[in-house]
Parts: structure tokens; C-alpha cells; sequence
């Protein structure tokens, strides 16, 4: 069982405090994580597994987004566009 907290945060003071640290650390995996070169990785994992999919099935660009854990087929687009060069759509007419 875990302690009771010591401080706790009116509705009113959670914006405040979150926007006092807007990128400090994100949780993932169970875990915190700076933001920084890990977070650039797993971005980066998160396009090539995107990739690989776009050009190895016939899945659509939004599913392949949801899937490989994008929060829309834009933000894949973006990620997978900056790793390879290419936009995903491009990649699909090629291959």
C-alpha cells in the first residue's frame, strides 16, 4: 500500500504546475524518461516500425499510424518523412 500523499493540488493549481515543466520527463514503460536522445530513439523506432509496415503491406496510413502507437497519421507522416526522406504516401506510389 502506498503512503498517503502530503501535498495535494486544487483543481486550479494542476494547470499552473503542469505548465511549469512541459517536457522535464514523460512516463513510458512504467518508468520516467527525459526528454533527449532516449526520447529521439524511441521516435525513431516508432518510424521505422511505421515504415516497414507502409512498405510492406497494403494497411492504411491511418491504421499503420494507430497501430505502431502515433497519436494521428499526420505525426506519423512527420517522423517517417524526417527518418527517410520521403513522405509515407510517397513511399506507397514507389513500391
Amino acid at each position: 500500500m502506498h503512503p498517503p500523499l502530503r501535498h495535494t493540488l486544487s483543481p486550479d493549481a494542476i494547470p499552473r504546475h503542469l505548465h511549469a515543466a512541459p517536457y522535464a520527463a514523460v512516463v513510458l514503460d512504467g518508468g520516467y524518461e527525459e526528454a533527449g536522445e532516449r526520447g529521439r530513439r524511441r521516435v525513431e523506432a516508432r518510424a521505422r516500425r511505421a515504415w516497414a509496415l507502409i512498405t510492406g503491406t497494403m494497411d492504411t496510413l491511418a491504421s499503420i499510424a494507430a497501430e505502431t502507437g502515433f497519436t494521428d497519421q499526420a505525426h506519423m507522416t512527420r517522423d517517417v518523412k524526417a527518418l527517410t526522406g520521403k513522405a509515407p504516401g510517397a513511399w506507397r506510389r514507389a513500391g
